[in-house]
Parts: C-alpha cells; sequence; structure tokens
C-alpha cells in the first residue's frame, strides 16, 4: 500500500518455542499460503549471524523469500485507529508444514496462539509505521513465547 512498514524479524532455532501468538487483538483478514520455490533454503546464515550479533543478521539469508510460507494479514485496533499488520510464518529447511489455527474472518486475542511452524523457522511481524509506535525490542533480542512484548 506505499506506506513505511517495520519488519521485527524474529528468528527461532530447533530449540525455541515454534508456536505463533497475535501481537495484538484482531480480525483476520486473509491467509496466503506460498510453497517453497526450489526447496527449503538452510537458515545457517541468518543463525549465525544472529548468534555473534553481525548486522544485518538477515544478510545473505535466501530463505526469507524461498522457502515455504505464510501471510496472515490481521486488522486491529491501535491507539484509536484501524491497523492493518502482517504476520509471514517461514520455515527451515526441516520444516514438516505451517499450520494455521484460524480462518479469515475470525477473531484473535493479543497473546493468544494463531498458528504453528513444526520446527527450525522464523517468524516475522510487518506493520505500519505510526508517529508514537512504541517498538520493545531491538536488533538481536532475544525474545520469549507468550512473555516478550514486540510493540506497544
Amino acid at each position: 500500500d506505499g506506506d513505511t512498514k517495520l519488519v521485527i524479524g524474529i528468528f527461532m532455532s530447533p530449540l525455541d518455542v515454534h508456536y505463533n501468538r497475535a501481537p495484538l487483538s484482531a480480525r483476520i483478514d486473509f491467509i496466503r499460503r506460498h510453497p517453497t520455490l526450489h526447496g527449503n533454503a538452510h537458515m545457517g546464515t541468518m543463525h549465525w549471524r544472529t548468534i555473534f550479533n553481525l548486522a544485518p543478521h538477515y544478510a545473505g539469508s535466501v530463505h526469507i523469500v524461498q522457502n515455504e510460507r505464510v501471510v496472515t494479514r490481521f486488522i486491529g485496533n491501535y491507539q484509536g485507529e484501524a491497523f492493518a499488520f502482517y504476520v509471514v510464518q517461514i520455515g527451515a529447511r526441516t520444516v514438516n508444514g505451517i499450520d494455521s489455527y484460524y480462518r479469515p474472518g475470525e477473531q484473535v486475542e493479543r497473546g493468544l496462539t494463531f498458528g504453528m511452524i513444526r520446527i527450525g523457522s522464523q517468524v516475522d511481524l510487518v506493520v505500519p509505521w505510526r508517529t508514537g509506535l512504541d517498538v520493545r525490542v531491538q536488533p538481536g533480542d532475544r525474545v520469549r513465547a507468550g512473555e516478550t512484548i514486540l510493540i506497544r
């Protein structure tokens, strides 16, 4: 839609929790599945860049656009205004599927699990930039499922 976006990428190792939670209360507008283009690529480049805090963490990470992924568009409310945002679930080389627990038109409350990625993966939160957007994480931060607040 042409507006400036903020992308918060959350890399998950095979040891992390792979349930994905709604960052805000919202209605699911659509869910689009994108199959892998040429087989799921390994996420090792991002893994090592994250461990050693080499910016940008996403450099050389073809998995972001090549791997199986599911894009979910949510429509909620932020600071009294309509707020559409996306969550992109990206599968790793070893992924056995990406699950969505809700359907378009259904409401999901902030913090509830709306889907999962089976084994190592990445989740990107894409939100429109707004003056006063309170981003609570920085590059390299470790987040915890159901505990870390990304934006407020």
